[in-house]
């Protein structure tokens, strides 16, 4: 009968103790305990700090523990984004604090960066319409950026990078889907090359030279992934099902997308890519539509606060992604 040795190429540790710190798919056994133990990782949602004002159509940066969102709007407003499109607020892991306003009153504008070094643009004003200006949030106060290219709007879920070198594609401008991006460095944008398909409220995580996007509406919905280089675009596997802005974090080889529209319904599914394939992880306690997303580069730590269901209910609901090394006692029976 073949030993563990003879079928895997190594034996199990017998330890003592469990060891303090160990890594993902470690395997050993405990002599004291008489068990085999395992170290799987383990993935989960938990709630979070409600925000102060419910809102759907919003923005956000950061990380889960030092996040920022701002603008979006309420439910049944005959002029959204004047209600709540210049409100901004902070998250420190556990609780949502109101900090300055805006310039500019918006909703579906995108929004990327850190707490401390964010950055706003386009979006759609009630009533002047679609918009071009940006805004750059220093951790206290916000100012004036560099105008992007065209009147439109990207949804939520839109653009990746950091406040000095940002990208983005796709997107809407009055009646016409864009395939064209645009990379920001600090005060200006430039055109780059046009991505291999057009759509609004598409969704993007990564860098500005290693980016990774999917989706948006052509209509209707689509499952087309990219890949961006700095330069130019590779047509990589869909994603399971089509979305419309949907909440992100990660980088381009590990990332994963949660929230917003996948299907025909709100999502509740977590779905992952390795940088090749995607595969389906555990769910969100409410899909919701148009949340603020996670500017994080980290897959392991993610959060999305507000969105709505309809256009009659909004949310103040944070959650809170994790992903953690956790000890277990295989069963030897």
């Amino acid at each position: 009968m073949a030993n563990y040795k003879d079928l895997h190429g190594f034996q199990i540790k017998h330890r003592s103790s469990d060891p303090s710190n160990p890594i993902e798919g470690e395997i050993w056994y405990n002599t004291t305990l008489q068990k085999l133990k395992l170290t799987p990782k383990i993935s989960a949602w938990s709630a979070g700090g409600a925000l102060n004002t419910s809102r759907s159509q919003l923005a956000g940066a950061g990380i889960q523990t030092a996040g920022l969102a701002w603008g979006g709007t309420v439910s049944g407003s005959t002029a959204p984004s004047e209600t709540n499109g210049a409100k901004t607020e902070e998250y420190n892991g556990t609780s949502w604090t109101n900090v300055n306003d805006k310039s500019n009153k918006k909703r579906q504008q995108s929004g990327l960066g850190i707490q401390t070094a964010a950055l706003d643009y386009g979006g759609y004003a009630d009533p002047a319409g679609y918009q071009d200006s940006s805004e750059e949030y220093d951790g206290t106060s916000w100012t004036a950026g560099g105008d992007y290219l065209v009147n439109y709007s990207n949804g939520v879920g839109s653009g990746c990078g950091t406040l000095t070198a940002a990208f983005n594609y796709g997107g809407y401008t009055p009646d016409t889907n864009l395939n064209s991006s645009a990379e920001y460095n600090g005060t200006s944008w430039t055109a780059g090359n046009n991505s291999p398909y057009a759509a609004d409220n598409v969704s993007q995580t990564g860098t500005q030279t290693a980016a990774l996007g999917w989706g948006g509406n052509n209509p209707p919905a689509v499952t087309t992934a990219v890949e961006y280089d700095g330069t130019n675009f590779s047509v990589v596997n869909s994603t399971p099902v089509a979305t419309i802005q949907v909440g992100s974090s990660g980088i381009q080889t590990a990332a994963h997308i949660f929230g917003g529209f996948m299907g025909t319904a709100h999502g509740a599914t977590t779905h992952e890519y390795d940088g090749t394939n995607w595969s389906t992880s555990v769910s969100v306690g409410t899909g919701r539509h148009a949340p603020a997303n996670t500017g994080t580069s980290s897959v392991t730590d993610g959060f999305f606060a507000g969105g709505d269901v309809s256009e009659t209910t909004t949310y103040t609901a944070t959650e809170e992604f994790s992903r953690a090394v956790t000890v277990r006692t295989a069963d030897t029976t």
